[in-house]
């Protein structure tokens, strides 16, 4: 069993879209608007007592998306027409056996009878104009162990001058395998996640807190029970930020929780949307959040709108 796991991405990036890899078309090079790459090679690090393990992988523009502004509605060019933004996604969804650092690629053949904690990743995708999240999963095999990963996500293109409305979200499942209770109790921060917006000099302007604790007692006799998580978030009512000076740049996602053990699943689903708003910056408070997400399944299944065009 492993105590302590941390999984540190240098640059993860990831975006709350229904669907998969394999659903999307891939678009050829010569019809890649400018300055988007075709593809963005990534690098993780995985390290377990001690021990560490680094990997690659790479993300590419499988299709496009309709840009949406700070109230939701479609983004029009000069002509009248939608404005589209490249959506990125694994090629090859991939696992990390995080008691030995081996990555394979596809799914774990029978997570019930694994035998060892792994984290699972279905979907590390990206809109560069600024969203992002990610679609992952983790068993706790043995006894509870700790689980930590942080998702550094790229520079936004463009950059954002003025005042931003900042939302986030985070849901999903948990599924105890043995029938006697699954847990999920964050470590390392006040919450499971902490979505962090920094500005042009590499400061925080503003954090989001999502996911509490949450114990089930499971006394029925059975033992595949599945629960969920949430939601949590503050897609309703946007945080309101100010960019001024430098400009808002980028975010980075913390997740850290303790699971309990048992051969129990966590099913996970986060992200964040950040949209530039009109006018000058101004000093504003920043209100309460407010949990707006739909409901996703044990492995944490995103539900996002989108066009592929």
């Amino acid at each position: 069993m492993i105590n302590t796991k941390a999984i540190a991405f240098s640059s993860i990036v990831a975006t709350l879209l229904a669907g998969t890899a394999a659903q999307a078309q891939f678009i050829p090079p010569d019809d890649l608007p400018p300055g988007k790459p075709a593809t963005i090679d990534m690098m993780g690090t995985v390290e377990a007592n001690g021990s560490v393990w680094n990997f690659s992988y790479t993300i590419g523009p499988l299709g496009e998306v309709e840009r949406v502004d700070a109230d939701g509605n479609v983004v029009l060019d000069e002509e009248g027409n939608p404005v589209y933004d490249l959506f990125y996604d694994l090629e090859n969804p991939f696992y990390v056996n995080l008691e030995t650092g081996e990555v394979v690629q596809g799914s774990v053949g029978d997570p019930d009878n694994a035998g060892f904690d792994y984290a699972q990743y279905d979907s590390l995708s990206a809109i560069l104009d600024p969203n992002g999240g990610f679609n992952v999963s983790f068993a706790d095999f043995g006894g509870a162990s700790n689980f930590s990963q942080t998702f550094v996500f790229p520079a936004f293109a463009p950059d954002i001058p003025g005042l931003a409305r900042f939302a986030g979200s985070l849901a999903g499942s948990l599924f105890d395998l043995t029938g006697n209770g699954v847990s999920i109790t964050p470590n390392g921060q006040p919450s499971t996640i902490a979505i962090n917006l920094y500005d042009n000099n590499n400061t925080i302007i503003s954090t989001l807190n999502f996911g509490d604790i949450l114990a089930i007692a499971n006394a029925d006799s059975d033992p595949a029970q599945s629960h969920t998580y949430g939601p949590f978030g503050n897609t309703d009512s946007p945080l309101l930020v100010n960019c001024a000076p430098a400009g808002c740049g980028r975010v980075e996602i913390e997740l850290g929780f303790t699971g309990s053990g048992g051969g129990d699943r966590y099913g996970l689903v986060g992200g964040f949307n950040v949209v530039g708003v009109e006018g000058p910056p101004v000093s504003v408070p920043e209100p309460g959040t407010t949990a707006a997400l739909v409901g996703v399944g044990l492995l944490g299944l995103a539900s996002w709108k989108r066009k592929l065009s």
